[in-house]
């Protein structure tokens, strides 16, 4: 593909996320939530390229390794990782998306094969992959232990799942839903959550609003049942960055952040509260309340022992 072809193509992607996004949303172009979307969903491969930096530093191979990307969307995460040198399939239910992700993985020259099908019942036998990504999938399923289950059956031993999700417990996604913009939302029952997208024309489906976010605590007591611990040093890096540096990233450029300047404020007074916390001496307390308030959760795990229930 030459330079003016790939042009084209990058035009016809965006294109097509446009229409994407209103079929989904029912948002205007000119709504500035509109632009959230489409700039939050054009940047997913450089969330991708994070991930896998945040797995090389787990000490997870991904160059060769084979790869399934759990709710792959437009393919951003999907094409990080094939360009990481993984071996790539991307999976989701979602069949509008799939399209999209295969323009994109062919604009960036990533090969990588896509399907479409339930994430808590896919076609692939025990211990087929070396990693599995699971990114902003947990919230939107409606059996979490189901998901998390296949996660451990298709994982070799020793593969490792990178975990990327909201936090249900977060003060930042209470006040403001990184999908919708209401505030609450993510508090009210999945029905009530789908009456109001419906009656206020945030999507005509109900979906991708409809949420059930994982806390903290919650997420790694699942896949503790099933033998995996899930690790937080992506997620403390990912704090260190934003909190200690100013990094306003997560924050600023959310998809639900209208207030920049309460998001400076913001992480001005956490930087504020370690300072005080690390002049007493507590810090590990502030560290244990900031990793479960943290607006996004991001856990790196590896199978490391065999349970009963699934195959090795």
């Amino acid at each position: 593909m030459n330079n003016t072809e790939k042009q084209e193509s990058v035009k016809s992607f965006k294109q097509l996320l446009k229409k994407r996004l209103i079929s989904l949303t029912l948002l205007k172009p000119e709504n500035p939530r509109f632009q959230y979307f489409l700039e939050y969903d054009i940047r997913a491969v450089e969330r991708g390229q994070m991930a896998v930096a945040n797995l090389q530093k787990a000490d997870v191979n991904v160059k060769e390794a084979s790869l399934l990307d759990i709710g792959c969307g437009t393919g951003g995460f999907s094409v990080a990782f094939a360009l990481g040198g993984a071996r790539v399939i991307g999976l989701d239910i979602d069949k509008s998306a799939l399209p999209l992700a295969v323009l994109r993985a062919r604009n960036e020259e990533a090969p990588i094969d896509f399907i479409c099908c339930d994430a808590t019942h896919t076609p692939f036998r025990d211990s087929h992959f070396e990693i599995i990504v699971c990114n902003e999938v947990f919230e939107h399923v409606d059996s979490k232990e189901k998901l998390v289950y296949e996660i451990a059956r298709l994982l070799k031993r020793n593969g490792a799942a990178y975990i990327r999700v909201p936090n249900k417990a977060s003060p930042w996604n209470i006040l403001s839903d990184d999908h919708t913009g209401l505030p609450f939302f993510t508090l009210l029952p999945r029905s009530v959550q789908d009456f109001i997208i419906r009656i206020t024309g945030l999507s005509p489906t109900g979906m991708p609003c409809a949420l059930d976010e994982p806390t903290y605590g919650s997420l790694k007591k699942i896949f503790n049942q099933i033998g995996m611990d899930l690790k937080d040093e992506a997620m403390r890096e990912s704090i260190t960055k934003s909190v200690f540096l100013l990094n306003k990233d997560l924050l600023v450029k959310s998809r639900s952040n209208r207030y920049p300047q309460l998001a400076n404020t913001s992480l001005r007074i956490l930087k504020m509260t370690y300072d005080i916390c690390k002049l007493v001496r507590v810090s590990d307390l502030w560290w244990f309340v900031i990793l479960r308030t943290y607006p996004i959760l991001t856990f790196v795990g590896v199978k490391r022992t065999s349970n009963p229930s699934l195959s090795d």
